[in-house]
């Protein structure tokens, strides 16, 4: 008789002592939000085919000068509305007697709603205060180049030199977007303005390095997570709409060449939720 009562008075104790545990090592459990990004690729155009030299346009240019909208239209839509542009195109003229070139350079921008979450403030507690983590999750696409000579391309990262925060208030257009290049004789382009810089360069892949850490993604892409907890809950304090950030180049800086260069190193990003946990 005893042998089957014994089962019956030992799983309540099992039980009780589960809960027990859970609530000692617990209290309240950190709720986890996904906020989804708004994004959009930005470029910008330097130099020239040379169009004042008919020798040099018929039926040159040599070989055809980049079009960057033809390019990206080129990309199947589901890449387009998932994926950022980031990194830059060198091209030149090789008709003889033509050294022209151009330097076209590439960012791609992504923008957070922070409405969500600041719903969530009361007067005696600010959601800001309640969050333990806020990351964004990039995925660099396969098949980036090697290091090249002229300019900079990376192998893990592509022509990826860069995470910044973007400034407040930015509104972020979608698909590819011509920034203004002003003033014509020196050639900077309008890109808007960032904070926070954090570079890429030198960081390992897979590994760790301040906000950053690296993995190896399948199908040769780079996975990148950025720690975001102190400039969300600086935008948070501010009072801001939303969170951006904007991926930057790995050659920005002027390229000219005298040689007979063609150097393609336009990157696709992938710029994840903004994944956040707060108690």
């Amino acid at each position: 008789m005893s042998a089957f009562r014994s089962p019956i008075i030992v799983a309540p104790l099992l039980t009780c002592c589960v809960i027990t545990v859970s609530a000692c090592n617990g209290g309240v459990q950190p709720i986890t939000r996904s906020i989804t990004p708004s994004i959009g690729s930005l470029y910008a155009v330097r130099g020239t085919v040379d169009g004042f030299n008919q020798a040099c346009v018929t039926p040159n240019p040599t070989p055809a000068a980049p079009n960057p909208q033809t390019w990206w239209a080129g990309i199947d839509p589901q890449t387009r509305q998932s994926k950022v542009a980031v990194g830059y195109e060198f091209w030149s003229n090789s008709n003889p007697s033509c050294g022209t070139s151009r330097h076209d350079v590439y960012r791609g921008v992504a923008s957070y709603d922070l409405a969500s979450l600041a719903a969530l403030s009361t007067p005696s507690t600010p959601i800001q205060s309640l969050i333990t983590s806020a990351k964004i999750q990039l995925i660099i696409g396969a098949g980036t180049p090697a290091a090249v000579a002229l300019g900079s391309c990376v192998p893990n990262f592509g022509g990826v030199a860069s995470v910044d925060q973007l400034r407040p208030g930015y509104t972020v257009l979608t698909g590819l977007t011509d920034v203004p290049v002003v003033p014509p004789v020196v050639g900077v382009p309008e890109f808007p303005a960032g904070a926070n810089s954090t570079s890429l360069t030198g960081v390992a892949v897979p590994g760790t390095s301040g906000r950053l850490t690296t993995s190896v993604g399948g199908l040769g892409q780079t996975i990148v997570v950025v720690d975001v907890k102190d400039l969300l809950t600086g935008a948070l304090t501010r009072g801001d709409a939303t969170f951006g950030i904007m991926l930057v180049g790995t050659a920005e800086t002027l390229l000219t060449s005298a040689g007979d260069p063609q150097v393609d190193c336009r990157t696709l990003v992938t710029v994840g939720t903004l994944e956040v946990q707060h108690v």
